[in-house]
């Protein structure tokens, strides 16, 4: 491993709605903040690593990002491997370009427009995308929600779960974060009542399993320790990732013992030389309230089946034993693809959070998976430079 890299700057729009914007707008007004936030001319970005619209998809977007923010990098990449696991790739990929003196400083970009470019009366996640599976699944009724859902209902059944039980605590805590911040896009506060009367979308998830969509971007600046020294922000340091994948289509699906995010967890830990116990706050892709009961047992947080209670005890909270998601995460800030997951630990990491500010935060997990559970990764910052 060559000198590492460290995040010097993050930056995002407004999550909610915002009519009239495409998502190479809204992905450049979150790399101008980044940038801004960070300290450094924009002369210096010598590498861009974008994620392209899933709502209106576009060939070429790391150039269209270029050209829109007047850069002339070296390098132009699309990393395209789903929800959280794109941007840690995005880190490694720029880390191992910073460490072969390829480049020195790099923005990761990610943002859509999936509220309002939905044609009017129309609901949900449409996009105009193809999964490559539409043949194999979505002839038969399948969706992302149902794909989800199913896997849920493997879960629940491996380990003798009832739905309530073990999600309604996720969808509440979730819901207590996001009121605490002000870049949320659901921040009414619910209780069990207004769970229990949320329908069913696709049993075993009611409404509020379900994360909404919104409209939003976000992007972080990566620099070479070199650079980070030379900087007024703190430098959050990478210490740490891995990643596995298994499948692509759900039918493939392996069962929830051997999906690969266990794997994921142990080559990340592994190349940090840290362990669960180390770790003082997680942030995790949860498009659903089972994504994190699955990931935060696969990482070894907790015993397998047993989120539930860690979540019913208040364990999941900001000031719990594992705060997980304390900005409210895609079930209550809105699904921006985990993108700023990656903006929240680093925001804890500086003790920038304001009210749901994790006590002495040194070391912050990153996870998440592409897809269903396709690809799955976790990733370790520490604060500073290590």
């Amino acid at each position: 491993m060559g000198e590492g890299a460290a995040i010097v700057g993050i930056g995002e729009t407004k999550v909610g709605k915002h009519p009239g914007r495409n998502a190479l707008d809204l992905q450049c007004e979150a790399v101008r903040r980044a940038i801004a936030d960070a300290g450094i001319d924009r002369s210096r970005i010598d590498g861009v690593y974008a994620l392209g619209s899933y709502i209106q998809p576009t060939q070429l977007h790391g150039l269209s990002v270029i050209e829109c923010l007047g850069l002339r990098p070296r390098l132009a990449s699309v990393v395209d491997v789903g929800g959280t696991v794109a941007f840690i790739t995005m880190i490694q990929n720029a880390m191992a370009a910073i460490d072969a003196g390829r480049l020195e400083v790099a923005v990761c970009v990610y943002g859509d427009n999936a509220a309002t470019h939905r044609a009017p009366g129309t609901h949900g996640y449409v996009a105009q995308m193809t999964t490559g599976a539409e043949e194999f699944e979505e002839i038969f009724g399948s969706s992302i929600v149902v794909s989800y859902a199913l896997l849920a209902r493997r879960y629940l059944d491996l380990y003798g779960l009832e739905p309530e039980a073990a999600f309604a605590p996720i969808a509440l805590a979730m819901r207590r974060h996001a009121m605490l911040n002000d870049n949320a896009a659901y921040r009414k506060p619910i209780d069990i009542g207004d769970y229990r009367a949320s329908p069913w979308i696709a049993e075993p998830f009611r409404r509020l399993d379900c994360s909404p969509v919104v409209d939003g971007a976000g992007a972080f600046v990566v620099a070479s320790r070199r650079v980070a020294r030379g900087l007024e922000v703190l430098p959050i340091s990478y210490l740490g990732a891995g990643s596995q994948a298994t499948h692509k289509i759900v039918s493939l699906t392996p069962d929830i013992p051997e999906l690969g995010m266990a794997d994921a967890g142990r080559r990340a830990f592994a190349e940090a030389g840290l362990t669960p116990g180390d770790v003082d706050l997680l942030t995790v892709h949860d498009g659903f309230t089972a994504s994190i009961s699955i990931t935060v047992e696969a990482l070894g947080f907790c015993g397998a089946g047993e989120c539930d209670r860690l979540a019913a005890e208040g364990g999941l909270g900001f000031d719990g034993a594992l705060p997980v998601n304390p900005h409210g995460g895609l079930l209550s800030q809105g699904h921006v693809g985990g993108m700023l997951h990656v903006l929240e630990a680093v925001r804890q990491l500086r003790g920038d959070a304001g009210p749901r500010q994790v006590r002495d935060a040194e070391i912050a997990a990153v996870s998440g998976n592409g897809n269903i559970f396709s690809i799955c990764g976790a990733m370790l910052l520490g604060k500073g430079l290590a």
